[in-house]
């Protein structure tokens, strides 16, 4: 090979070396320019996150991109909402602890780290859901104010019903009755009653001389006490809703007044106005606090306010019903929710007064599937808009409480299912003893102490289970 032949092909070489080595050098740039455009062109996030996150793992050495793309992560993460944002956290938190030497990137970082935790801070956390069985049917239960135990109406009596019982943490115990059915006074199974936020006293609804009358006993129970009250009460289920102040001493109710001019409106749901009272349980002269069409009232924690459902016509000519809430003294109301066509139902408090929670129905069915909450100031203003919980099953009862350790108790419809029960040969609630399965053919051992039944666990067999509830053996 001669020396020019020899010399061009070196050149050539060189050349070829460093066209590999520049487009070796700009890869990772052409790359992340890909994964910009994916993300705020194509607005595929997901598919950025994919490729940034292919930059750091082939290019670690490529600081400067490698902690680029760790920060358009978290961007990614934050554009995907605040369901996302932890990971968006997460992801700048990596800028800041992987390339400190960045500290454009870094200041980036921390910034967006910050205004994340602040955003946070305004919404609850995602709810879980744990069910428990009640060996029972009760109407509309309120939770005690521990939590502990629900009390309900069933059978014209008032019951309590520990939540935790001894077969199974999710199943509920022996229900308790505190009252009994008589002629004069009939507990009514649907009678929305209430306990005082100190947990000593409960009010209810009973049918006795042709109309609906209010009665109060001790939470431990004992003989019930009439509230004297004058106005003729009238109207549907859940015009009856009941609220103690927080001292048991204030009771708050709805009543229905005709109005005159609509007396030939049977069938018009304005007919008849409700308005919302307060009355010293000992007697006296009741108080109107609302105008119009206000039912379901309940006492704030601390007994200055007043949360209840309004119904009205909407400017669309739809009835719509919201929240509102009202100085327990009286004064003006403020509206707490705008659900439109829909309906609100049986407001409940926050323990420490800042939020409401209430069932929003889309329908006129009476059926909800979802659980809205909003904060609210000191005068019941809202802060913000709804937080709006989809509920795993459907309810048509009223929110049974909301407990100290942030709970929120709701019946919800529960599935059939089959389960061992025993109830008093003289008559009373029935109490499952076995966690639901498919038992059979029952048999009391001679004792009395177990009993026996044919189960399906792990194939047929012979199990039994304490008389009283508890472990299955088999």
């Amino acid at each position: 090979m001669s020396l020019k032949k020899t010399l061009i092909f070196i050149v050539f070489s060189a050349v070829i070396l460093m066209a590999f080595g520049f487009q070796n050098s700009s890869e990772h740039k052409v790359l992340f320019e890909k994964a910009k455009f994916t993300m705020e062109t194509k607005g595929d996030l997901k598919g950025a996150i994919k490729l940034f996150n292919e930059i750091i793992k082939k290019y670690p050495d490529e600081r400067e991109y490698a902690a680029k793309s760790q920060l358009y992560i978290g961007l990614c993460y934050e554009k995907l909402g605040l369901e996302q944002a932890k990971y968006a956290q997460k992801a700048f938190q990596k800028v800041v602890d992987n390339y400190p030497e960045r500290q454009q990137e870094v200041a980036i970082a921390k910034e967006k780290i910050a205004s994340i935790s602040k955003a946070l801070e305004k919404v609850p956390p995602k709810p879980t859901f744990r069910k428990i069985r009640i060996p029972a049917n009760p109407g509309s239960g309120v939770l005690s104010p521990d939590g502990k135990n629900l009390v309900f109406a069933s059978e014209g009596c008032i019951w309590s019903v520990p939540i935790h019982g001894k077969v199974d943490p999710d199943i509920a115990g022996t229900p308790v009755r505190l009252t009994e059915a008589t002629e004069t006074i009939s507990v009514w199974d649907w009678g929305m009653l209430a306990l005082s936020a100190d947990g000593k006293w409960i009010a209810f609804n009973a049918r006795g001389n042709e109309k609906m009358e209010i009665y109060i006993i001790p939470s431990s129970g004992g003989k019930p006490k009439k509230v004297p009250i004058d106005t003729d009460r009238m109207g549907w289920g859940t015009d009856f809703r009941l609220s103690l102040s927080p001292n048991g001493k204030v009771l708050a109710f709805s009543s229905r007044e005709e109005e005159e001019q609509n007396k030939d409106k049977k069938n018009n749901i304005f007919a008849r106005k409700s308005y919302i009272y307060t009355i010293p349980v000992e007697g006296g002269v009741a108080k109107k606090l609302t105008d119009a069409m206000a039912t379901q009232p309940a006492f704030s924690p601390y007994g200055k306010k007043i949360a209840y459902v309004k119904r009205y016509l909407s400017e669309s000519g739809k009835t719509q019903t919201d929240v509102w809430v009202i100085p327990a003294s009286g004064g003006s109301p403020v509206q707490v929710s705008d659900c439109h066509s829909g309906r609100a139902r049986s407001p409940v408090w926050s323990p420490d007064g800042k939020m409401i929670a209430f069932n929003f129905e889309p329908g006129r069915d009476s059926a909800s599937k979802e659980l809205w909450i909003v904060p609210v100031a000191e005068n019941g203003k809202p802060l913000a808009p709804p937080s709006k919980i989809e509920l795993p099953l459907e309810t048509r009862h009223m929110v049974s409480g909301w407990t100290p350790d942030n709970k929120i108790g709701l019946q919800l419809m529960n599935p059939e299912h089959n389960a061992l029960y025993t109830v008093p040969a003289s008559g009373g609630k029935a109490v499952q003893i076995s966690p639901a399965g498919v038992p059979e053919n029952p048999r009391w051992s001679p004792d009395g102490k177990r009993i026996y039944f044919r189960g399906f666990e792990d194939g047929p067999n012979i199990s039994s289970v304490p008389a009283g509830g508890g472990e299955v053996t088999i």
